[in-house]
């Protein structure tokens, strides 16, 4: 039932202003993929702080 009432809405928005359609759908997919990178970097930067000796002024200096 839900597939079938967004295919619906994605038409009928599509249907109405296919220009706004085309803007928002980029828009929502560059702030998608925004939010993946900056989900992995802060993981990144979480894992390289726990391990000593791995993150520049991190707990490897004030852990001793």
């Amino acid at each position: 039932m839900l597939p079938r009432q967004v295919r619906r809405a994605v038409r009928l928005t599509r249907e109405a202003d296919h220009r706004a359609f085309g803007t928002v759908s980029l828009s929502e997919i560059v702030q998608g993929v925004t939010r993946a990178v900056s989900l992995i970097t802060v993981n990144f930067l979480l894992v390289g702080a726990s391990v000593p000796g791995t993150f520049p002024g991190g707990c490897a200096r004030r852990c001793r």
